[in-house]
């Protein structure tokens, strides 16, 4: 079995990596990789270490890194330039029976799935934001950190499955011993679309008041 995980990086965390290491896009795609993995907190690679050492093969392609595809392409002799044509060619060389999507991008997955005949069954990610209904009939099981997302996804008849988030070692790998700076550190997001978040957003503020976060 080789499964394939398609992953959208946040911007902030491209930009931060960019920052570190101006040069990045000179460097062959293995050690682009390398260093996206160790520096951007993505479950994504973390995946990939646990899941090869149970001899199971990974192809991790975060999606949203235009110049990793491109080194990719220029690597292989791919022609095509369009981030969706670069996609389909990572998936044709490497053939996987299993795809978790960790995307929303319901153009792409069409694209996959008319093109990519090796795929025996599509995962979609789901966190818990309101995303575009459709692309759950388009998949064979949706995974979601949050329970209350698959009793939901289940009532509408929609197969799910709870799976907790966990943390990624990987980003350790390169982490110099530092001196304490805050007794509390929030790390997550706050999503204020559609009055999301708001009780979080709430408690942190309020949080912030009376500790040292």
């Amino acid at each position: 079995m080789q499964i394939a995980i398609l992953t959208y990086l946040y911007p902030e965390m491209i930009d931060y990596v960019y920052k570190l290491y101006p040069n990045l896009n000179e460097q062959k795609f293995i050690d682009q990789k390398r260093i996206i993995d160790n520096h951007i907190s993505i479950w994504a690679s973390g995946w990939e270490t646990a899941l090869e050492e149970q001899k199971i093969p990974v192809l991790t392609i975060p999606t949203n890194m235009a110049l990793v595809l491109k080194k990719w392409a220029e690597e292989n002799n791919i022609s095509r330039t369009e981030k969706s044509e670069i996609i389909i060619a990572m998936l044709r060389r490497f053939l996987p029976d299993v795809l978790f999507y960790d995307l929303y991008d319901y153009e792409l997955l069409k694209q996959i799935k008319a093109n990519i005949p090796s795929i025996k069954l599509i995962a979609l990610w789901k966190g818990s934001s309101a995303v575009d209904i459709k692309i759950f009939n388009h998949v064979d099981l949706t995974i979601s950190c949050a329970p209350e997302e698959v009793v939901h996804l289940n009532k509408m008849g929609i197969k799910a499955e709870h799976l907790h988030h966990a943390f990624n070692e990987n980003i350790l790998n390169l982490t110099e011993p530092t001196s304490k700076l805050f007794d509390f550190v929030f790390i997550g997001q706050i999503f204020k679309a559609i009055g999301f978040h708001i009780n979080r957003d709430l408690l942190l503020n309020k949080l912030v008041k009376e500790l040292n976060l």
